[in-house]
């Protein structure tokens, strides 16, 4: 039951919302840095912080799920995975907050944060369409006796794991350690 791909309450998903928390925790630390030192961006990383925040709600409770009834209202077309009508479009507009909001920060800091967004939908949404194609019309069945369809689960998981790590990574390349005689120092490089 744990390791099952399948279903939402799993160790992959417990891990992705694991990653996606202490990265918004990082992020949200980041803007605090960059408002004490002066430094740009602070509003960018806390508008990133909270992009990260309620991915990590949404992955952990699976609201994206109950957009299903909106989807089976909105298409008349079979397919596996309704929520997706709406959560496509959901998907485009944070990645257009977060690519609004990453302008302001350090280049590097931004290929991470955002590219770990980007990974994130590519996998999540992208390969759950792929996968919804796969299976046609057969929601609510039992998926996991086709072979393709169990390896696209797997690497969908491992895509959202992946991207949640790269945005964990985004503000700790800002991170700049100084040090003025004997003490240390933490700055943030700015764009």
């Amino acid at each position: 039951m744990f390791t099952y791909v399948g279903n939402e309450a799993n160790l992959p998903t417990w891990w992705t919302v694991t990653l996606l928390v202490g990265s918004a925790l990082l992020h949200v630390q980041a803007g605090g840095l960059a408002r004490r030192t002066g430094a740009r961006g602070a509003a960018a990383w806390w508008v990133l912080a909270s992009l990260l925040a309620l991915l990590a709600l949404d992955e952990l409770t699976a609201l994206h799920e109950r957009l299903d009834v909106w989807g089976l209202a909105l298409t008349d077309a079979g397919f596996a995975f309704p929520w997706l009508v709406l959560g496509a479009p959901i998907a485009f507009a944070i990645i257009a907050v977060a690519l609004f909001a990453g302008r302001h920060l350090p280049r590097r800091s931004t290929l991470l944060s955002l590219g770990g967004i980007v990974v994130l939908f590519l996998s999540a949404v992208g390969l759950e369409a792929v996968g919804g194609l796969l299976l046609g019309d057969q929601q609510g069945e039992f998926q996991g006796e086709s072979l393709p369809y169990t390896l696209l689960m797997h690497l969908e998981e491992f895509g959202e794991m992946a991207g949640a790590a790269l945005t964990v990574c985004g503000p700790l390349a800002a991170l700049r350690i100084r040090r003025s005689g004997g003490e240390f120092a933490l700055a943030l490089a700015v764009r």
